[in-house]
Order: structure tokens, then sequence, then C-alpha cells
């Protein structure tokens, strides 16, 4: 049975924490339907929910306990919410969020910053070696 390890954001009505210190409010999970899942999550508590990034893993369980070991220290739980959907959030801040959407990326280069220096530099190193420089 097919699995992904989800991200979801709740967009409106957010936590006057979160907008203090411009957090997002992120709920890391998994289902077999990330788009039900949504769905089930937007009845169960208050404000917008968005499905950010859905992705398949063989491992989902082991990904998604993965992940949510690496931020433990942003985790809360959601409150006012009725049902399900109340567990597996955090807060995180703009770099934390790029971390994660990296890691469940898998992307190889920590930032797009670095990605830019390092085609740079092949791109001197093949000048050099072509004698264009």
């Amino acid at each position: 049975m097919r699995k992904f390890v989800y991200i979801m954001e709740r967009t409106s009505n957010r936590s006057l924490w979160a907008m203090m210190t411009f957090q997002k409010e992120i709920k890391i999970g998994i289902a077999n339907d990330s788009e039900r899942r949504r769905r089930e999550v937007d009845n169960a508590i208050k404000g917008d929910i968005k499905l950010i990034l859905q992705k398949e893993f063989d491992n989902a369980r082991a990904v998604e306990t993965e992940l949510h070991e690496k931020f433990k220290d942003s985790r809360f739980r959601m409150k006012g919410g009725a049902g399900g959907g109340c567990t597996e959030w955090f807060y995180l801040s703009a770099n934390e969020y790029q971390k994660l959407m990296r890691l469940i990326k898998g992307w190889w280069f920590p930032s797009p910053i670095l990605t830019g220096i390092i085609l740079i530099l092949l791109f001197w190193i093949y000048l050099i070696f072509t004698k264009y420089l």
C-alpha cells in the first residue's frame, strides 16, 4: 500500500506566537491519501490547511519519525481542535522550513546560495581546462 509523508501548513487563524515570531505552523505526517487527510485536518481544527508537499516512501513511518525527531524542539499540540489533526504540529522558522523541504525532497545541496557558488566554481574550472580564461 502506498504511504506518503506529507507537509501541511495552517494558513489562516494562526496562533499569536506564530505571528509574533514569524514562524510557520507545519504539520508533518503520513497518509495513504494526503488530500483526504488534509480535508480531515481542515475540518478538525480552526483555520485553513494547505497541503504543501507529499512524497511517497517505502519507509514512510521511519521518515516521519526521523523528521519529528529533527524538529522535536519546535513541536506543539494544536489547541481547540476536535478529533484527529491536533498532533504532529511544529513551529518552524524560515530556515527550519527550508531545511525540512530539503530533507523531504532529498536535495543534496544545503542551500541555493551554495548551489550557485558550486556552479560558478565548476564554470571557472571548465574555463581553466579549456584555456578560455
